[in-house]
């Protein structure tokens, strides 16, 4: 096969499949995650049930598709937003805020019915593996702020991570909600957090 052909094939699969994801997402968002089956897919996209499935075996693997890349885009805006940023704390700061103003779109609004803990047991396993690769990124970052003398050294990094996805997941509904601008709430997670697992040096800074 010709290399530019070949090239054409791979983009044109590539296509469709995003075509795929996008239109099974709007789906979600007009009918709700259980009234949208396969036929439902390839009658919107405008291709044989046969072709769908020869991208996706089933709807739980379209949007499992769509939310593990969701967190592959916020890993890229956060390393293009972060890499010229030293201090662990701004660092946070910026983090949060990406973070909160992304759950506050109306991309994130829209997707929200497909959830992200009612998937079968093989999608369910690649939305975790995406979680659990986001609460690794905050884990390694307050550990460095925990170097820094930022953080409490008497607190694990890990279970610091995991606190402050809680305090991510109650910022997601008030974003959702629109209770305030995102930057607010972004704000406020960020002080929460700090003033109980920051250093008074930490906390010191918030206060300013």
């Amino acid at each position: 096969m010709p290399k530019i052909w070949g090239e054409t094939v791979a983009d044109h699969k590539d296509r469709l499949r995003a075509t795929i994801v996008e239109s099974t997402v709007a789906l979600v968002a007009e009918r709700g995650r259980a009234d949208v089956s396969m036929s439902a897919v390839a009658e919107r996209v405008g291709i044989g049930r046969a072709t769908l499935y020869n991208y996706f075996p089933d709807v739980d693997q379209i949007l499992a598709t769509y939310v593990v890349g969701q967190f592959d885009r916020q890993h890229a805006v956060l390393d293009e937003r972060l890499a010229a940023v030293d201090d662990p704390l701004e660092e946070l700061r910026i983090s949060l805020e990406l973070v909160i103003g992304y759950f506050a779109t109306a991309e994130h609004r829209d997707a929200s019915p497909i959830g992200i803990d009612t998937f079968g047991p093989g999608s369910q396993e690649r939305v975790d593996d995406a979680q659990r690769t986001f609460r690794d990124r905050l884990a390694v970052l307050l550990a460095r702020a925990t170097t820094a003398g930022l953080v409490r050294a008497d607190l694990d990094p890990e279970f610091a991570a995991d606190a402050l996805n809680h305090l991510l997941a109650a910022g997601r509904e008030a974003a959702m909600r629109g209770d305030r601008p995102p930057a607010e709430t972004a704000d406020a997670i960020y002080r929460l957090f700090v003033e109980g697992a920051g250093t008074p040096h930490a906390r010191r800074r918030t206060r300013r």
